[in-house]
């Protein structure tokens, strides 16, 4: 540490060495010589009086700074990591653009600069910039001026130049702050090679070559929660100002995909515009086309702008990446999986999971989950936004019925396995050689990849319906009829089959009107909407008989008989339940036999005939396990529990109950997985086992809540009854 002390003994041996380093390398004296004048006491900066430089090279913070507290807790670990006699310490913080990942590392920066006595310095790498980026030698050349070197002593060479740099920084506190590196290649030669050494980067890539080679410890940044988006908004206009309209505040956030540089823009048009609300800001978002043009600085400069900040990641990918990373912006869901890129890139699974892992890579997309990715709201309107500028007019439809075809014939092909009777009839046709449809190799599989891709499914069918490809439109909310029957989404099942229907009718298509009217009809009367569901029902009898649909004809009139049973109207229902199980006879259709022997079994229980309603439903129940209609199974055991119930058999309908479970839980279907429970409750109050009772209510009700199913305030009141010791039942 005695600097002064030291320059005569280092200006003999330059003197005494001169010759033969200069004979050796060419550049020895002038790496031995920069050593010492960074050392040497009339090498300080100007006017600063101090024995050697210091660089204080770190830019202002970014005000105001919220949140990120667990990412600042990672930092502060690697700042006393960085204090102990180890390696270098390194931090590589990575994120999409606009996250913030500078403002952290700016942020942590300051509070820990003391810390670091010997300076800090900064770089701007340019990596994902307008400009070309910064080369290694040049950063290393900027940062040995800072730290004392004159400019004629600085190396030439990248390896020269790196080799004195370390030298420098040997046995120093420094604090280093490398922003936008695009590689690990571009960082490598400005690490310090001795402890005691910071190194925060920030990337919008994952610099693997640092966390590998160099140990480094990765930061990755997310978008902000809502809380701390809400925090930021505050911060920039008041705590009046957006407390005042706090719904509108939210969906700025919300807009603005909660990432930090799109909510300080909002918040900037806000501050400068005191007239103008909240929910008039919000309302300027709204418009998913034209919310870059709202986010985009008053200025339009390159370092706030988002589509050029946007534009510095997308500029950077090769050119198959870059075609993919447009494509996605016209994918219809929130997510992606790799099979679905693939169809919208017409490639193999492998060229697409490939592609997609590069654009995480660069953060324009997130893995999710094992072969699933997202963007944000921002990335994907500007991924459509270049589709649209890069990519033909007529190219873009293609791709569109492409991704929609692949949906169609994957979800067909799940449909086939959850429950092949509820598409029976709908002409698919073959799939297209280049959107190859996802196979699955059993219902488990299927059931799966529906639960995984049911927001995908629904956005597919508003896109088609959007873009007038009205036969792909009925035929995918076809699909999802028995996957909806099983989960009972019942807005989305709505949402689905209504434009099914007005895309069918707008094609004249009687076929595809009455499989979305059935579906409607079905739905409504899962929501005891009994009348709304018989409108459908009579309409879709109607078209079956008009085409001469005999199987058509039998599966509306076992629809309506349910209807008039639910209405009271048992005539009516004991009559179109005949009519339908006398068509099934003729036609040899044994699933809608069993559903007439089902329905008939359920109007006898409802007349009070429990034998005899024993005796139809033990009838559907074998045709049902002859066939393997797992679901028709479940409702048959249902029937049969509760008419034991009448008969007061509590052990009989406990164990007919307890097998639906066992067989709901098997297939995913909640709704009769609640309605398994509630008949068991049922069955274990009149054993007189009222905690199993209790909980099986429980259970129930749980479910039916979730599901916002009507019977949940029945099953609730039971429940209470039962607590308060009053009859459950009447």
């Amino acid at each position: 540490g005695r600097r002064p002390g030291a320059w005569p003994v280092q200006d003999v041996t330059h003197r005494r060495a001169a010759q033969e380093l200069i004979s050796q390398t060419g550049q020895g004296l002038a790496y031995a010589k920069a050593g010492s004048v960074a050392a040497r006491p009339d090498s300080h900066v100007p006017g600063s009086g101090r024995e050697h430089v210091v660089p204080r090279q770190l830019p202002a913070p970014v005000r105001p700074f919220v949140g990120r507290e667990a990412e600042l807790a990672e930092l502060d670990g690697l700042v006393e990591r960085a204090s102990s006699p180890a390696a270098v310490v390194i931090s590589a913080i990575g994120g999409t653009a606009g996250v913030g990942k500078t403002a952290l590392a700016v942020h942590r920066a300051h509070q820990v600069a003391e810390s670091f006595g010997d300076g800090q310095l900064h770089i701007d790498l340019r990596g994902y910039a307008a400009s070309q980026p910064v080369e290694p030698l040049d950063a290393l050349a900027r940062f040995l001026r800072a730290l004392g070197v004159p400019a004629e002593q600085v190396p030439g060479e990248l390896d020269e130049a790196a080799a004195m740099y370390r030298s420098l920084l040997a046995g120093k506190r420094m604090l280093i702050l490398v922003d936008n590196a695009a590689t690990s290649g571009q960082v490598r030669p400005l690490l310090p090679g001795s402890p005691g050494c910071l190194v925060l980067v920030t990337s919008r890539g994952r610099l693997p070559g640092l966390t590998t080679r160099e140990g480094a410890a990765r930061v990755t940044l997310d978008l902000l929660p809502q809380g701390e988006a809400l925090a930021l908004l505050r911060k920039v206009l008041g705590r009046a100002r957006v407390d005042a309209e706090p719904d509108a505040a939210a969906e700025i956030a919300t807009r603005c995909a909660c990432l930090p540089l799109a909510l300080r823009i909002a918040a900037d048009r806000a501050a400068d515009r005191p007239n103008l609300t909240l929910a008039g800001l919000a309302a300027q978002l709204a418009a998913s086309r034209s919310r870059l043009d709202v986010l985009a600085a008053d200025d339009d400069s390159t370092s706030t702008a988002l589509r050029s900040v946007f534009s510095w990641s997308y500029q950077a990918l090769a050119s198959n990446a870059a075609r993919m990373f447009r494509l996605l912006g016209l994918h219809p869901g929130p997510d992606v999986s790799v099979p679905a890129a693939a169809a919208l890139a017409a490639t193999s699974h492998a060229a697409a999971g490939q592609l997609l892992q590069a654009l995480a890579g660069v953060h324009l997309l997130e893995e999710t989950s094992p072969g699933r990715y997202q963007f944000h709201d921002l990335l994907r309107i500007y991924a459509a936004e270049r589709a649209t500028i890069d990519d033909s007019a007529r190219n873009r439809p293609h791709v569109r019925r492409r991704v929609l075809t692949w949906y169609l014939h994957t979800a067909a092909g799940a449909a086939r396995l959850l429950r092949a009777s509820s598409i029976h009839g709908i002409p698919f046709g073959r799939s297209p050689w280049d959107c190859e449809p996802t196979a699955f190799a059993d219902y488990e599989h299927a059931l799966a990849w529906c639960d995984a891709e049911h927001a995908n499914l629904v956005a597919a069918v508003r896109l088609a319906a959007e873009t007038g490809l009205d036969d792909i439109t009925w035929k995918l909310a076809a699909t999802l009829h028995g996957y909806f029957d099983l989960r009972k989404p019942w807005t989305d099942w709505i949402i689905t089959h209504q434009a099914g229907l007005a895309s069918a009718r707008r094609a004249g298509d009687v076929h595809g009107e009455y499989w979305m009217i059935t579906g409607l009809g079905h739905v409504y009367c899962d929501l005891r909407r009994f009348e709304d569901a018989l409108s459908c029902c009579r309409r879709a009898l109607e078209l079956r008989r008009q085409a001469g649909d005999r199987r058509g004809e039998s599966a509306c009139l076992n629809n309506l008989g349910t209807l008039y049973g639910e209405l009271r109207r048992l005539d009516s229902a004991l009559e179109c339940n005949h009519q339908a199980l006398s068509i099934c006879r003729e036609t040899g259709d044994r699933v809608q036999e069993a559903a007439a022997l089902h329905g008939l079994g359920l109007l006898h229980r409802k007349r009070n005939r429990p034998e005899q309603a024993l005796y139809y439903l033990a009838q559907a129940l074998a045709i049902f396990r002859v066939i393997g209609e797992r679901h028709g199974e479940g409702v048959a055991l249902l029937g049969l529990g509760e008419t034991h119930l009448d008969l007061r058999r509590a052990s009989e309908a406990r164990g007919h109950s307890q097998q639906a479970l066992a067989i709901y839980r098997q297939i995913g279907d909640r709704r009769g997985e609640a309605d398994a429970l509630r008949i068991l409750g049922d069955a274990c109050y009149h054993a007189g086992q009222a905690q199993a009772a209790d909980r099986s209510w429980s259970q129930a009700l749980a479910i039916f809540d979730d599901l916002g199913d009507p019977q949940a305030a029945e099953v609730g009141d039971r429940l209470a009854r039962a607590r308060r010791g009053i009859p459950a039942r009447a």
